[in-house]
This record gives C-alpha cells, structure tokens and sequence, in this order.
C-alpha cells in the first residue's frame, strides 16, 4: 500500500536527511527521559517515548531535527492513551509492540492500524515472533490491509532476512536489546547487507547512566559516542524514499 501524503511527510521526518533511521528508545527512562531527549536527539533521527516518562518535558526537549514516535504500549494498549492523543501531542508515528504467531494478526493490530490511518500517523510496529516463525509473519505484516508502515525488528528476524532468503516489502529497523556496544555494532552491519532501513537502540546509549554521580555528563561523553559509532555503521542501511507523486487534479475535493 503507497502510504497517505501525511504519512510520506511524517515518515520523512522520522529519517535522516539521506532517508535512513536512527531512532533512540528511550522508554522506561523515567524521570530521565527528558534529558536523554535532550542530549541524544541531537544525534538521532528520531527519538521514542513512552507517555507515562516525565511528559510533556521529555517530548519537548527533543532537538528539532528529530521527529517525535510514541508508543501506544506492550500487548495491550496503554490506559488513557490512544492514537489520536499521540497526534495532538506533535507524533510523528506511533509504535506498538504485539505478540505474534503464525500468519494471523492479532486483533489489536486492526484496530490501531485503522486509528493511525485515519490520523495519518505511520505505524511501527514492534512484533515479538518465535525464531522458526519469522518468514510466514514477515509476509502477513506486509499486507495492504495491515495499515503497517514500519516494522521494528530483532536480531533473529535479521538472521533470517540474511540466511535464509526470507524477503521483507516493507521497510524495517533492527532493534538493538543487549548490553554489548561491539555486538550490537556487528549487528546493525549485518542488518544493512540484510536491507535494514536503520535501528532502534535503547538503553545501550543511557541506561549506564542511572545512578552514576553525573548522569548528564555519562551521556555527553559515553551516551553520544556509542550513539555516533551506531549511526556512523549504519551508513549502509537502505534509505527510505516515497514513491514518486503523481498530480491529481481531483485531489482537494476528494481528500
């Protein structure tokens, strides 16, 4: 499916300026939210919040190249959130993190992928597949039906994207989960010759930062370099371009 204008638009904003993502997962911050907001969105192409860490500062501390992706939740949506909230608060995307099995969808998916359609809001989802089950979800996630625009993807779905010959039609990012700032670095690599568009790292950039006595200072230093390095190894990913746009005279009346 060729995403809305709105989506084009705000998928763009998501990405670098040569069309690769580099996305920090700042969920489960807490009360340092913001300041990882604000220090490692300088460095990013996008930066990912959950609503309940220390909003609104933390949305509002992102740099202004950065675009703006929340979560709805983990499974189940989160309480008093929804899709249309994340518009109003300046999102780019919303994220969502399902469970998986097989070739059918959960329900859950529908009926975020119909809310964000409307709002025009690309979605990322984030599946959580067994290892042997990748290929027959990699296929249903890609369906016009699904209203899925970007899939978040772990290390075992990036093996079998590159041993196994199993294909992806839609533009996907490796997510980032251990400690181990070379391994994750030999995976971004591994997930570019595989067509990664970019990554979603997460607290391999700020976790070690809590309850150090400068935490701020961690994440100039350490945070910053261990981001740089990410991006920097990622210059292989795929970039994300729109499809070419046609003019359409009858398009004002009929959008």
């Amino acid at each position: 499916m060729t995403p809305s204008v709105g989506k084009r638009r705000r998928l763009a904003a998501l990405a670098d300026y040569e069309g690769r993502f580099q996305i920090v997962d700042a969920r489960g911050a807490g009360g340092f939210a913001p300041c990882v907001a604000g220090v490692l969105s300088a460095q990013a192409s996008a930066v990912l919040l959950d609503p309940r860490d220390a909003m609104p500062a933390a949305a509002l501390e992102l740099d202004r190249g950065a675009g703006l992706v929340f979560t709805l939740g983990d499974g189940a949506l989160i309480d008093g959130w929804s899709v249309a909230k994340a518009a109003r608060a300046g999102a780019c995307a919303v994220h969502l993190r399902l469970a998986w099995q097989g070739d059918t969808p959960p329900g859950l998916l529908d009926m975020v992928g119909d809310e964000a359609a409307k709002h025009e809001l690309p979605l990322l989802l984030e599946p959580v597949v067994p290892d042997h089950g990748w290929t027959a979800a990699l296929n249903a996630m890609a369906a016009d039906d699904m209203q899925v625009d970007l899939l978040a993807l772990p290390y075992a779905a990036t093996v079998a994207l590159h041993d196994v010959g199993t294909t992806c039609q839609l533009p996907w990012l490796t997510v980032g989960s251990g400690d181990d700032a070379e391994a994750w670095l030999t995976e971004i690599r591994l997930a570019a010759l595989a067509g990664a568009g970019g990554f979603v790292c997460g607290g391999l950039t700020w976790r070690a930062a809590v309850g150090t006595d400068s935490p701020e200072e961690w994440l100039h230093s350490e945070g910053v370099y261990r981001l740089r390095r990410a991006v920097a190894t990622s210059e292989r990913a795929v970039p994300w371009s729109a499809p070419e746009a046609e003019i359409d005279e009858g398009w004002l009346l009929g959008y």
